[in-house]
């Protein structure tokens, strides 16, 4: 990974005096990770960052990213009341979902959606009584990607988006008097410059038909990206030469949006969970935690931080959540300090798609969410912190 956080000092000399199972984000993780993408941005005409609000619907996450300027993807209303509660913007928004009265709430705060499908778009114009004429359009990308390329990323084959390739789109735009002024383009993961590259010259192709573009969104999905740092900077070089040449073919300056989740929060988030049971098994420790990996990390792949305990020895683990189903994993064959019954364990990355999207087990509630700032933690919702010294 070329973004590589420092762990806080805190964490690693002090244990923390909180409930176990909780996340704690780190407010410095997240600050200077919004630096960091920024300025790898800054190639970009244009370019603003936004955060994708479906990777954490905390408040005061979302506090700290409008703190630093950060505006909100959407894709659905109880993501806009976070987005608006929390003062971001600007505030984009698409999803294959919305309903007539969805859309029209969002025209009511004079966010335009991205239209995902020909049939989303013509309900709208059908039965809303539309006031605004102006839309965005969720586009897909229609070529072939290599077979490695389409386990990550969408082409042709993505279930989202319009094709505006095709006449459909165009007449129904012709016939209702549409102006498309946002084009929001998201293949999942953006592996390398060379997928990117596709994005860019298809959407060049067709620029032309759009006179009033004014914001081109190229979505998130770029934590795989940044594991190479070459290949960001050949990215994001690729997508600044491009705008170059949009901006003079539409001779006016487009705003250009990239809406990372994963990417942004992941790394500022660890899991401090305690050490229910701990056996030697076939000559391997085998260790249960109070926390799931099955209901709080299905799509997050943490590694031991930190073991807060005195033991000098090192023994190979597999560690377990702790519900009935067999494969609630979250390492197998993980070296550390030997971990026993009662000993507290920081996991990380865990800071984005864990709490928004858990699952619930044996109804077993969320952790606890912290932030650290300042050497004090902070119960997220909550105006009170416990403060070390």
């Amino acid at each position: 990974m070329s973004i590589i956080p420092k762990m806080p000092a805190y964490l690693l000399t002090k244990e923390p005096d909180i409930p176990s199972p909780s996340i704690i984000y780190d407010y410095e993780t997240i600050k200077n990770t919004v630096i960091r993408i920024r300025n790898d941005l800054s190639v970009i005409p244009g370019a603003e960052l936004c955060f994708s609000i479906k990777a954490n619907r905390n408040p005061m996450i979302l506090s700290i990213l409008k703190e630093f300027n950060v505006g909100a993807d959407i894709a659905s209303n109880h993501e806009l009341e976070g987005a608006l509660n929390s003062g971001m913007s600007p505030i984009f928004a698409t999803s294959p979902s919305f309903s007539i009265e969805d859309l029209k709430y969002l025209y009511a705060y004079n966010i335009i959606p991205d239209f995902n499908s020909l049939s989303q778009l013509t309900q709208y114009v059908e039965q809303s009584n539309f006031s605004s004429h102006k839309i965005g359009m969720r586009v897909k990308v229609p070529f072939e990607l290599s077979q490695e390329d389409n386990q990550i990323s969408f082409g042709k084959n993505s279930r989202f988006g319009i094709d505006i390739v095709k006449d459909e789109i165009w007449k129904i735009i012709d016939e209702n008097q549409l102006t498309t002024v946002q084009l929001h383009l998201h293949l999942g993961e953006m592996k390398n410059s060379e997928v990117m590259g596709k994005v860019m010259g298809f959407l060049e192709c067709y620029i032309d038909r759009f006179p009033n573009l004014e914001v081109i969104n190229l979505g998130g999905g770029i934590t795989y990206l940044y594991s190479d740092s070459e290949e960001v900077k050949k990215t994001w070089a690729l997508v600044g030469a491009s705008v170059k040449r949009i901006n003079e073919k539409l001779q006016k300056n487009i705003r250009v949006v990239i809406e990372p989740g994963m990417l942004l929060l992941a790394m500022s988030g660890y899991l401090y969970t305690t050490v229910r049971s701990s056996d030697v098994v076939d000559g391997k420790r085998v260790v249960t935690l109070d926390s799931s990996a099955w209901n709080l990390t299905y799509w997050s792949y943490p590694q031991v931080a930190r073991c807060y305990n005195s033991s000098q020895e090192e023994e190979v683990h597999d560690i377990y959540g702790n519900t009935c189903y067999e494969h609630d994993v979250f390492l197998k064959n993980s070296k550390h300090a030997t971990l026993t019954q009662g000993d507290r364990v920081l996991l990380t990355p865990v800071g984005a798609y864990v709490t928004s999207m858990a699952r619930n087990l044996h109804g077993f509630p969320l952790p606890e969410e912290w932030i650290l700032r300042n050497d004090t933690l902070i119960k997220a919702g909550s105006e009170y912190g416990i403060t070390h010294q």
